[in-house]
Order: structure tokens, then sequence, then C-alpha cells
């Protein structure tokens, strides 16, 4: 299936009844991903539920999580301090909601 192809009023049911995980930095920087049928996964900002969110594949999902993890997605010349791996502790911790999707568990 490709995403562009997903019927919209198929889309809208997932997404209305979908259960939406919040991701914090413990600031007013949040996002909530949540974990579609299909293997689809949207990801939208909290503070603009109202804005449509970006709809990915697991597999999308999970090489850009592998990516933050392994350190390829940093800003160049950024020296490694616990502000520059926060997204890595971000994204270890949606690693693990893929992880839970995966195995069935309701709870972390």
């Amino acid at each position: 299936m490709n995403k562009n192809d997903v019927d919209p009023s198929w889309l809208a049911g997932q997404l209305s009844s979908a259960d939406w995980q919040t991701a914090s930095s413990g600031g007013s920087t949040c996002f909530e991903l949540a974990f579609l049928d299909e293997g689809i996964l949207a990801v939208r900002d909290s503070k603009n539920r109202q804005d449509p969110p970006q709809i990915y594949y697991d597999a999308e999902y999970e090489a850009l999580v592998a990516g933050i993890l392994r350190g390829e997605l940093r800003r160049p010349g950024r020296r490694t301090t616990l502000w520059t791996r926060v997204p890595a502790l971000i994204a270890s911790r949606l690693l693990m909601w893929v992880e839970r999707r995966e195995t069935g568990r309701q709870s972390m």
C-alpha cells in the first residue's frame, strides 16, 4: 500500500480512534505518536492537534529512530553533550513503543 493511496475515510476513522502517546522533553516541545492498522503510524504536534499528522510506515519510522540512535542525524559541528543526546533518548523511547506494538504489549 502506498501512503498516497490510503483511503481518506479509512485514515480519518483510524485517527479518530487512535491511542495517541506523548513524547516530551519536559518542556513545551512535545509530539504525539499513534500506531494505526496496516503498519502505518501518525505523528503530530501536541500543541497543534488540529493540523493533519505526518503519516509514516513502521519501517520508515524505525529507520529514522535507528539513524538517530546511531548518531547519523546530528547537526554538523555540534559537540556531544547531554542536550545533543536528548533526541537519541527520545528516539530510544519511541523505539520501545515500536517494539511493544510488535509484541502486542499494551503498557510500558
